[in-house]
């Protein structure tokens, strides 16, 4: 397994990081976050591409809202322990399961199914191809 870690050093931490530019890539996040906070960042490079291009909040902020601006829509999530961020896959969320009274259908996340009021009664589905 390929781990890329950036290490930090131990003097104080404020937390607090503002960024010059609305996107950059996310290494030069990590490192502008980093620069400005100690926080050092550890990844699997085989699966987070550090390369793409990410929004970053412009206005000073707080690391955790620096991070969920930063890995939003990427599909990774974020720890942090000891100084280190953590960067790794987001859990996949379970489909929505709806059974109808003729067939059972699987909703993936993010592709909107029927809205269920009452459990137990029936439900007319109709898709379009």
């Amino acid at each position: 397994m390929l781990l890329t870690l950036v290490t930090t050093s131990a003097w104080a931490q404020s937390g607090a990081v503002r960024f010059a530019k609305t996107q950059m890539t996310a290494r030069q996040a990590l490192a502008e976050i980093k620069a400005q906070t100690g926080y050092g960042s550890a990844f699997n490079g085989r699966l987070f591409n550090a390369d793409m291009i990410v929004k970053v909040p412009t206005t000073a902020t707080n690391v955790h809202t620096a991070l969920e601006t930063m890995l939003e829509g990427t599909g990774f999530t974020y720890n942090m322990a000891n100084n280190v961020i953590f960067i790794t896959p987001a859990p996949k969320p379970e489909p929505v399961v709806v059974v109808g009274s003729k067939a059972m259908f699987c909703f993936p996340p993010g592709i909107p199914g029927p809205e269920i009021k009452k459990p137990n009664t029936s439900l007319n589905v109709e898709f379009a191809y």
